[in-house]
């Protein structure tokens, strides 16, 4: 039995099933349908099959398409397996190495010795005019 609901881009049919399962538009007919209800009718009887069950979220994914579609959708979703087997999609995350507790902190900046920074702070009032 089909129920439409308003807004929504598919159809619930009830299947016998402590849910109901959802047909989206793009799986009630192998040519594109603009609107569910062009399709099905509350109260209607429908063929079906489960394209999907999601246990956790306890829904069920149906379609009305032709088996001939249904074989070109397993075939498409294959060769997108293939693919992504073969090329992963993100570079390899690198990983963090742990710095022992003892070493210490890296930063970017250089640190100067005492007799560099007194060298480079004497420069700099020379140029302004102070002697030390």
């Amino acid at each position: 039995m089909v129920s439409v609901a308003k807004g929504l881009q598919g159809a619930f049919i009830d299947i016998g099933c402590h849910s109901d399962g959802f047909v989206h538009v793009s799986r009630m007919s192998d040519e594109y349908v603009e609107n569910p209800e062009d399709i099905v009718e509350v109260g209607k009887l429908v063929i079906t099959r489960v394209v999907e069950i999601d246990v956790k979220k306890k829904q069920l994914t149906l379609s009305m398409q032709s088996e001939a579609m249904a074989a070109k959708e397993r075939a498409s979703a294959d060769a997108k397996r293939a693919r992504d087997a073969e090329t992963p999609g993100d570079k390899p995350k690198r990983v963090k190495q742990e710095r022992h507790p003892d070493a210490p902190k890296r930063t970017n900046k250089t640190k100067r010795s005492s007799d560099a920074q007194a060298r480079r702070n004497a420069k700099r009032l020379a140029k302004k005019g102070i002697t030390v």
